[in-house]
């Protein structure tokens, strides 16, 4: 198995999938089509467009009861990090090795190790753009038709070998902020734009912080531009303080907020600060998500301990966003997240653990075919 798996990882990290001008999830979609018509044959195939020639695919059975939902995009790649799977070890690193190519590995090679019978109940969803603006699955919330009726669960095959349900809320923004030009030799006559911005963000730290048993989380600032608006381009002045500050803003959260309601709260920080915002854009929010019935999670613990496996329950409060939420919300069945051990995600040191693959396939085969 240990070498079944390499192949299959390998494949699959080598093909870039990561989103910018040049790349996307196009190649390893029609990769994955491929694996399918030679491992899986039987599972019916849905192709969802999403935009241009990137697609959703579902592979399922009108028994279909399991549904791995896999997100077949990665970040970009991070700074000094080498494209293709490197080995060492135990260790398979890679970009996307654990986030989520390792788990899509584990659920592939345990469903196509089935017979007929077993295969006709596990279904996959990939879709597009889980870690940039979520498109495919806001694509899937108005094309779930196909999904089979009959569903008991759906498996994000993702996560450190804990289970993890339920996730936080999302909300990403932009804040223009408004200060006065003066010369920069004689700054305190005008106000910097970008010390504001900066002010702020520290303001809207205090406000947004959670504390849990992994320490503190807060807001981040994911990107700025400070200068001089000239003909639509943010330029430095060197003779003149800033008068335009952008701020691109990053927060997880425990708790719904409507997009006036959030908005209100960022106005309002601002102005007790003194703070002008120009303007501010909620680009994407997304609700936290809830599992109300952990019936199949113990269920999935249960048949994980057949085959020998401990599996332990994350805290909800310590999980990221996931949106798998969005169509667990809309569809009415249950999710949650389970995949081999790893680590560093996002970073140039991420990897996958290749004998916590085998293992995942272990418990989801068991999982199937006693389901």
């Amino acid at each position: 198995m240990k070498n079944k798996i390499i192949i299959l990882l390998e494949d699959l990290v080598n093909i870039e999938s990561f989103v910018d001008s040049r790349c996307n999830e196009i190649k390893l979609s029609q990769f994955i089509s491929d694996w399918f018509l030679t491992n899986i044959p039987t599972l019916e195939k849905y192709e969802i467009e999403v935009e241009g020639d990137r697609k959703n695919m579902l592979f399922i059975s009108p028994e279909t009861k399991i549904l791995f939902c896999c997100h077949m995009d990665t970040v970009l790649l991070s700074k000094g990090q080498a494209t293709g799977l490197t080995i060492s070890q135990d260790k398979l690193f890679g970009l996307g090795s654990k986030d989520m190519k390792g788990g899509m590995a584990a659920a592939l090679l345990a469903v196509s190790s089935l017979d007929a019978e077993d295969i006709s109940k596990a279904g996959f969803l990939f879709y597009c753009d889980e870690e940039y603006s979520q498109k495919g699955m806001e694509t899937m919330m108005n094309n779930f038709a196909d999904i089979p009726k009959n569903l008991l669960c759906l498996i994000s095959p993702e996560s450190s070998f804990k289970i993890s349900f339920g996730c936080k809320g999302y909300i990403s923004f932009d804040v223009e902020v408004e200060g006065e030009s003066a010369h920069s030799a004689r700054p305190l006559l005008g106000i910097h734009a970008g010390e504001k911005l900066f002010a702020l963000y520290e303001e809207m730290k205090k406000e947004f912080t959670f504390s849990n048993e992994l320490g503190v989380e807060t807001l981040t600032m994911v990107g700025s531009e400070i200068g001089t608006m000239i003909n639509g381009v943010v330029l430095p002045m060197y003779n003149k303080v800033p008068d335009f500050a952008l701020g691109n803003f990053s927060l997880r959260i425990p708790y719904k907020y409507s997009t006036k309601d959030f908005e209100d709260k960022i106005y309002s920080l601002a102005e007790k600060n003194n703070i002008k915002i120009k303007s501010m854009i909620v680009k994407i929010i997304r609700h936290p998500g809830s599992v109300k019935d952990v019936a199949i999670i113990d269920k999935f613990i249960i048949l994980a301990k057949e085959v020998g496996f401990l599996i332990e329950k994350n805290n909800p409060n310590l999980s990221g966003y996931n949106d798998v939420a969005m169509l667990s919300s809309i569809i009415d069945v249950p999710f949650f997240n389970f995949g081999p051990y790893g680590e560093h995600n996002h970073t140039k040191n991420e990897y996958v653990s290749l004998s916590s693959i085998e293992d995942t396939i272990e418990i989801f085969s068991n999982f199937i075919k006693k389901i």
